[in-house]
């Protein structure tokens, strides 16, 4: 997992796991220590569809950061 400041492109954070395992497989864990370390910033989490999981809402509305994440064209969506 990567994670990168849109603006200078810089990362800031990066969690190597075995290639067989789920996109957003211990994505909350990784995402909380990114928002403790930027707490003191104003963030917006951007993420793709693989990490469409309630934890991952939870954890930035805990703190309060405004997120938006990418969901795939669906039928019933539509």
């Amino acid at each position: 997992m990567l994670t990168f400041d849109s603006f200078s492109g810089c990362l800031l954070g990066d969690k190597l796991r075995p290639g067989n395992e789920y996109t957003s497989k211990k994505a909350k864990d990784f995402l909380k220590l990114i928002l403790q370390r930027y707490a003191a910033l104003v963030l917006l989490v951007r993420a793709y569809s693989g990490f469409v999981k309630p934890e991952i809402y939870i954890a930035c509305e805990e703190v309060r950061v405004k997120f938006t994440i990418y969901l795939k064209a669906h039928p019933k969506l539509q």
